[in-house]
C-alpha cells in the first residue's frame, strides 16, 4: 500500500497538485482574432519565454519536470509515491490556464497560432509521453504491493530516466531541432518488457 511521506513530500511538490479545478474553461474554442505575425511580434516585444518560430513555450516542461523529481524521490523512498501516483496529465492549455504565469493568455494564444505541423507533432509527443507515465504508474503500484521495493525502486529509476528522453523530445520540438530519439525509436522496449513479465510472474500467469 502507498502510505506515509505525505507530509513531507507533499511540501516539495505543492507546485504539481491544482487547488482549484478549471471552471469550464476551454481556450482552444477561444476564436483566433490576430495573425500569427502580430502574436510574434508581441512575444518578441514582451521578450516572452515562448519560441518565436514554434511559438511553444519551454514552461509546459515543467509539469513532467515535476514527475521526474517523484520518481527519484519514490525510487530513494518508496513510501513517497503518493505523490507520483496522484499525478494527472494536464494539456498545454490547462496547464497554463492553471498556471500563474503572467504572459500565460499570451502563450494560450501563441499555442493556437503554432504552425500546424509543428503543433501536431508536439501534440503527439506529448500525447506519448502521457501514457508512458500512466502505464509506467500503474506499473510502479503493481509491483510495490505484489514484489517488494527492489523492482519497484529499479521501475521508478528506470521511469523517471524513460521520461527525461521523451522530455528531450519535446524541448527539441519546441526549440526547432531535431530530437534525439524520435518517439517510435525509443529504446526501453525491452524494459518495459521485463517490467510486464514481472507482474505477469506475480500472478502466476
Amino acid at each position: 500500500m502507498v502510505a506515509g511521506c505525505h507530509g513531507a513530500c507533499r511540501g516539495q511538490t505543492n507546485t504539481m497538485q491544482a487547488t482549484d479545478p478549471l471552471e469550464e474553461l476551454s481556450p482552444a474554442d477561444t476564436p483566433v482574432s490576430r495573425s500569427r505575425d502580430d502574436v510574434r511580434e508581441e512575444i518578441r516585444r514582451k521578450a516572452a519565454n515562448i519560441n518565436p518560430e514554434s511559438l511553444l513555450a519551454t514552461d509546459y516542461l515543467n509539469h513532467f519536470n515535476e514527475i521526474i523529481m517523484l520518481f527519484d524521490l519514490a525510487a530513494d523512498i518508496p513510501e513517497c509515491f503518493e505523490d507520483a501516483a496522484a499525478w494527472q496529465p494536464l494539456s498545454y492549455e490547462e496547464h497554463f490556464a492553471r498556471s500563474n504565469l503572467g504572459e500565460k493568455d499570451l502563450t494560450i494564444e501563441a499555442y493556437q497560432h503554432s504552425p500546424e505541423d509543428i503543433r501536431a507533432q508536439f501534440d503527439m509527443a506529448v500525447h506519448a509521453l502521457d501514457a508512458h507515465l500512466l502505464s509506467g504508474i500503474e506499473n510502479c503500484l503493481t509491483l510495490l504491493e505484489l514484489a517488494g521495493t527492489e523492482s519497484f525502486q529499479h521501475t521508478c529509476s528506470q521511469l523517471a530516466a524513460d521520461t527525461r528522453t521523451y522530455i528531450d523530445r519535446l524541448s527539441a520540438i519546441i526549440h526547432g531541432t531535431d530530437g534525439p530519439v524520435p518517439i517510435h525509436d525509443r529504446p526501453d522496449t525491452e524494459t518495459l518488457e521485463e517490467t510486464q513479465q514481472t507482474i505477469d510472474s506475480l500472478f502466476g500467469d
